[in-house]
């Protein structure tokens, strides 16, 4: 576990950034003792998406572009 208080002048926020990818815990302390946990959210182990999985889910009326009859009030 990697601990570091806020106020220290020698770390650098990268190297903190790397070292919660290699999967170390950081932590962050303040002076009020209020500690922060440093996590890596969005990985690109992330699945992929895959186009046309919604294919025949979803239809469109053959009118659905057409012109709305009560519409021009609005214009």
């Amino acid at each position: 576990m990697l601990q570091i208080n806020v106020h220290d002048k020698n770390f650098k926020l990268d190297d903190l950034i790397q070292a919660a990818k290699r999967g170390e815990e950081v932590v962050i302390v303040t002076d009020e003792q209020e500690t922060f946990r440093l996590i890596q959210i969005n990985t690109s182990k992330q699945r992929k998406r895959k186009f046309g999985t919604a294919k025949g889910e979803f239809s469109m009326s053959d009118d659905f572009n057409a012109p709305i009859d009560d519409f021009d009030e609005y214009t």
